[in-house]
């Protein structure tokens, strides 16, 4: 029987393909747009893998419509917003400056490059014990350091210029309570700066408002302006306690009381005494604009905050709703409204931690919630996260239990992302750093932790890490030369390669 040419033979020869080769052409037929959705899922060591995979991959992620997703899932994670509008950026530096955060978030495999610059701060006064070191502060963008208790005209360092800028003459003393508040409303950095003194009877309060401009991060300035200058009566009564107290306040050899705190957003000003377990609160909006130095006649009375003298930081962090962090373990949260004309407290919640309390990271803001870390003070790694909802919801806490490496601390440095322990030698000279790194697992109560070493010889003992920023991977260290009144600072950059 002739043989007849089966068709089907020969068709599975034509039309099937190897898998792979399927798999690729669909994934080349989908719409660019469609291509970046997916990319932006990837966590970042995957999506570092796939954009180099081909050049048509590559070419969609170099987009500046592609890199603003990407910084949106950047604000939305990490919490990290653009110190600028967005237009003011090209796709190349959007792509640079979302690739630095990763950088310092996620790749911890390789020991990163060390890079350090030095700089003083002129006039430290032979008296020490006026400034607390400890409180300096990154501004959102990482390259602005906010030190409280500096002498007056130096309130902000701009690390790209190294110099310190000149600030307003607004006769600040180097006595003053210093705080600031972040207005997330912006499209851009733009923050209200509070410095509070104290005089007789009277604290009298300077509010300035501090704005990023500029048409690209090269050419970025502070813009400055007085927003409001008033005038408060700290005591009502006469008595010996008042007087007592008064005087401590107004001490020219101490400076400010340590138990007072002050705070602010752009309706109230908050004046906290630990002390004395009270708190007021001003609604100073009829006094913008006004620099008399008026006084602020409509003061409600005192707030009593149980077991206010064991508060540690107080904050506003979303609208005018403020969370109190104390020593005792409890956590305070409060929301200021104003039925009539005198603001109210209402305290909205108090959570019970069971456990220390005295160490814990900054307070991390995020659209929906604001989240804080506590350490634990003998191990100083993180026993529980505290996640406090902006819509004024019930807290969820987190707890777990972790062994970490055994290292010889000298002070720890508490974050959100990742910490910092100072390392040692035998004859107590600072030799190295810690890089803790911390991710919490909220589903499962786990966090994980992953750790790093790195060396910095040359550094002698004496200097310690006053602050870091997590976002820029900035350390920043200081030593004090009391006979030339001067602070040392080395800026650290750190900058974790792939």
């Amino acid at each position: 029987m002739p043989f007849a040419p089966n068709h089907y033979i020969f068709r599975p020869l034509v039309t099937q393909r190897p898998p792979s080769f399927r798999m690729l052409k669909t994934i080349y037929s989908l719409h660019s747009e469609i291509l970046s959705k997916i990319f932006l899922e990837l966590d970042w060591p995957s999506f570092f893998s796939t954009r180099l995979a081909c050049k048509d991959f590559y070419d969609v992620t170099k987009s500046r419509c592609f890199w603003l997703g990407h910084v949106q899932k950047v604000k939305e994670t990490p919490g990290y917003v653009l110190p600028l509008e967005a237009s003011c950026y090209t796709a190349e530096e959007l792509e640079q400056w979302v690739t630095h955060r990763h950088r310092i978030l996620d790749t911890w495999t390789k020991i990163p490059n060390i890079r350090d610059r030095k700089f003083t701060i002129d006039d430290v006064g032979s008296d020490s014990t006026r400034y607390k070191y400890s409180d300096f502060d990154f501004l959102p963008g990482g390259k602005w350091l906010f030190p409280p208790s500096a002498p007056n005209k130096k309130v902000l360092f701009d690390f790209r210029n190294v110099e310190a800028p000149d600030g307003e003459e607004s006769g600040w003393d180097p006595k003053n309570v210093f705080s600031y508040w972040i207005d997330r409303s912006k499209n851009c950095l733009s923050f209200l700066l509070v410095a509070t003194s104290f005089y007789n009877n009277t604290s009298r309060i300077v509010i300035t408002e501090v704005q990023l401009s500029g048409n690209s991060p090269s050419d970025a300035t502070f813009i400055t302006r007085s927003c409001a200058t008033f005038r408060t009566r700290l005591a009502r009564d006469e008595d010996e306690d008042g007087l007592s107290w008064l005087n401590e306040l107004t001490n020219e050899v101490h400076g400010p009381s340590e138990s007072w705190k002050v705070l602010l957003n752009d309706r109230y000003y908050v004046e906290l005494d630990t002390s004395r377990s009270s708190m007021k609160v001003y609604d100073y909006r009829t006094l913008i604009g006004n620099s008399d130095d008026l006084l602020l006649e409509l003061s409600p009375g005192s707030v009593v905050i149980k077991d206010g003298k064991r508060i540690e930081e107080i904050r506003f962090i979303h609208d005018n709703i403020l969370v109190a962090l104390s020593s005792n373990s409890k956590i305070y949260i409060f929301e200021i409204h104003q039925p009539q004309t005198i603001p109210k407290v209402k305290q909205l919640h108090v959570v019970n931690m069971n456990g220390p309390t005295v160490m814990f990271s900054p307070i991390k803001w995020f659209p929906d919630a604001s989240e804080i870390i506590f350490f634990n003070t003998k191990t100083s790694l993180p026993w529980a996260h505290l996640r406090i909802p902006h819509d004024k919801s019930a807290p969820p806490k987190t707890t777990c239990n972790l062994n970490g490496p055994e290292v010889q601390t000298f002070q720890t440095r508490a974050g959100f992302f990742w910490s910092l322990v100072q390392r040692l030698d035998l004859a107590f000279k600072l030799e190295g750093l810690h890089f803790l790194k911390q991710q919490w697992g909220l589903t499962t109560s786990q966090c994980r932790l992953s750790h790093m070493s790195v060396s910095l010889p040359g550094y002698a003992y004496g200097s310690n890490v006053e602050t870091f920023s997590e976002e820029v991977g900035y350390v920043v260290m200081a030593k004090e030369r009391r006979k030339k009144k001067v602070l040392q600072l080395t800026l650290v950059e750190t900058d974790m390669q792939v």
